[in-house]
């Protein structure tokens, strides 16, 4: 049985292409979680106006995107929590009374 094993001929497509699907969801959500944690602790931690914080916090996000090449669903998912961000904001500033 031993016979049968040629060291090098084992084919590792499909580890590889589970190694690459894993580190690409890992730095997807990375950067997710930068923008969920950075926008609220410019806001309440550093003192900055919502707007400044989802700004800046959009343009750290797009720079770790680009710089990673990360593909259309993390573009349309920095999207959709940018104008979640923004609705959030413009609501709290319009009801927060003060």
């Amino acid at each position: 049985m031993s016979d049968d094993y040629v060291r090098g001929e084992m084919d590792v497509s499909m580890q590889q292409a589970t190694y690459s699907g894993f580190m690409h969801a890992s730095v997807y959500v990375t950067l997710l979680t930068t923008f969920v944690v950075l926008y609220p602790t410019l806001v309440f931690g550093a003192g900055f106006g919502w707007l400044t914080a989802l700004v800046s916090t959009v343009i750290v996000c797009a720079a770790g995107g680009a710089a990673v090449k990360q593909g259309a669903i993390y573009w349309i998912s920095l999207g959709v929590v940018t104008v979640i961000g923004a609705l959030t904001g413009l609501l709290v500033s319009l009801f927060a009374g003060g």
